[in-house]
């Protein structure tokens, strides 16, 4: 009867384990399955040049942090294969070499790892992706207005362009028109300078 109850406790412990390896291999096939399909994805994305224009980049972030929330939600497998791992040594206890103990244990740290490098990476570049877009719009902006400030310049000039008038007080009008609009114009040569640089690092 001894013998028995032994047996059957053997045959359940070896159930148990079965299925406890059972679930480990699954566990950590499903995370190596998602990192092997990722990791590509991820090295991609971030060897991409960024845009130069802000419609680019802007919808380079909304890909980027698509990914990365992506990735935050699939840390759900790195955990399970975890959770599978400890279960399946707790149910093995001693009946395992080192070497086996070793294997179990380190295969779920390698997977954080690699989850780790991808998920830094992906965080990284939406940063930059972030601080990119901010400067794309800046010089955006200011290219808008330089824009229209030259607008406005070309109206001035085109009212200047107006046969000069005989009365002297319309005259000295005109020509301090011209002085203002010629201080204006100097006034914005290392604004148009600037600009130029910062387009030409841009790009």
């Amino acid at each position: 009867h001894d013998l028995l109850d032994r047996v059957n406790k053997l045959s359940d412990r070896f159930s148990r384990v079965g299925n406890k390896s059972k679930d480990y291999n699954d566990a950590v096939e499903r995370a190596k399955k998602w990192l092997a399909a990722t990791e590509p994805k991820v090295s991609k994305f971030c060897n991409e040049p960024i845009g130069a224009e802000p419609r680019v980049v802007e919808e380079q972030l909304s890909r980027a942090k698509a990914l990365h929330s992506d990735i935050l939600i699939n840390g759900k497998l790195i955990d399970d294969a975890k959770h599978a791992a400890a279960s399946l040594l707790d149910a093995l206890g001693d009946q395992m070499s080192p070497q086996e103990r070793r294997q179990i244990e380190q295969t779920p740290v390698e997977l954080q790892q690699r989850y780790n490098t991808i998920l830094d990476a992906m965080a990284n570049w939406c940063a930059d992706l972030e601080g990119a877009l901010a400067q794309s719009r800046g010089v955006e902006a200011a290219l808008n207005d330089l824009a229209g400030w030259l607008d406005n310049v070309e109206n001035q000039l085109k009212n200047l362009m107006k046969p000069a008038s005989l009365v002297r007080e319309r005259l000295n009008e005109q020509m301090r028109l011209v002085q203002v609009l010629q201080a204006d114009v100097d006034s914005h040569e290392g604004a148009m300078q600037k600009m130029n640089q910062s387009a030409q690092e841009f790009v």
